[in-house]
């Protein structure tokens, strides 16, 4: 996680290093931090599939169900 806020401070335009973050955090099953940051990358482009999937990944492990469908 470390490596990808460096990335993150070195370039925060590419949304690739947040949304890697945002996966590595849901592997570790750090879900509500990866919520945080996929809900980030969705305030700023919403254009992305894979985040939403994520985002999803993310509400169903905090038992979010509702919300992991939406």
């Amino acid at each position: 996680i470390e490596c990808f806020d460096k990335a993150i401070e070195l370039n925060p335009i590419k949304n690739i290093y947040y949304r890697n973050k945002g996966t590595s955090l849901n592997k570790m099953r750090n879900f509500n931090d990866a919520k945080t940051v996929f809900s980030n990358i969705i305030e700023k482009e919403r254009k992305i599939p894979n985040v939403f999937y994520q985002l999803g990944i993310s509400h169903y492990g905090l038992q979010e169900y509702r919300k992991a469908i939406d």
